[in-house]
């Protein structure tokens, strides 16, 4: 049963959370082999003011995704093409003029 955390900066506009949550979720069983049924996906919203990069606040969007899954289950390979295609799907979902910080993880 996969849960995955996704950890957004306030400031961050998302087009639409469904959306996004269907496409994670989706491409956690297309990639990892995960059953759709049981994959959770979390969203948290994180205050400006508790999010620091290198000690500094910044006003572009902050993110960081979490995966758990159960050790074994997947191949190096795969947790690296999962983590490829995940960074270049979610700027797609932000809204217009937004960009991901540097240091999204």
């Amino acid at each position: 049963m996969p849960i995955l955390t996704l950890k957004i900066s306030a400031n961050a506009q998302l087009k639409d959370l469904q959306a996004l949550s269907r496409a994670l979720a989706a491409l956690s069983t297309q990639v990892l082999h995960k059953r759709a049924d049981v994959t959770s996906v979390v969203f948290q919203r994180i205050a400006a003011n508790d999010w620091w990069v290198g000690g500094e606040a910044s006003d572009q969007v902050l993110m960081q995704l979490d995966i758990r899954i159960t050790q074994g289950t997947n191949t190096e390979a795969e947790k690296q093409a999962f983590i490829a295609q995940a960074f270049a799907l979610l700027p797609q979902h932000l809204a217009a003029g937004q960009h991901m910080h540097a240091t999204c993880y």
